[in-house]
């Protein structure tokens, strides 16, 4: 399975620390913790493709994880051991489109969800919200592709 991970600015965009980033075309080193692994706690965290808009930075990473969490969030993985692999084509400034088209598609969540709700007398507002904002996460998944010019 492939997991990616957002930086800012190459350092972790939640927490502390420093990263082991890849030097040329050379993968970077395995990074590890001590410990029991705690989501959100203790750990690397990573996301898989369909995780990919629950977060987002100025720098989109191809990883490689070891040891990975069994019980994974809805929103992360969490990893005894981290690697990075290679960079992808993002940057600050896809991180300020993605935001915009993330408003909009969150307008548009909105408005669709209250059509349907009005529509269908057996659809709750919660029910339409959560139908749309599930076909809005595909769409911005589709969006980072496109922007960093490959299927992930």
């Amino acid at each position: 399975m492939k997991y990616y991970k957002w930086t800012a600015d190459n350092k972790p965009i939640c927490g502390i620390g420093k990263y082991e980033l890849p030097k040329g075309k050379r993968k970077g080193k395995w990074m590890e913790v001590e410990g029991e692994l705690v989501m959100c706690e203790n750990g690397f965290h990573a996301c898989t493709r369909e995780q990919l808009p629950y977060f987002c930075g100025t720098e989109l990473w191809e990883v490689e994880l070891d040891g990975v969490l069994d019980k994974p969030d809805a929103r992360k993985v969490c990893a005894r051991r981290m690697r990075f692999v290679r960079k992808l084509n993002w940057s600050r400034k896809d991180m300020e489109d993605y935001a915009q088209n993330c408003a909009d598609q969150a307008t548009l969540c909105a408005t669709v969800a209250a059509r349907n709700a009005a529509r269908a007398a057996t659809w709750t507002a919660l029910d339409a919200a959560w139908a749309a904002r599930d076909a809005a996460r595909e769409r911005q998944v589709k969006w980072i592709e496109e922007r960093v010019g490959e299927k992930l």
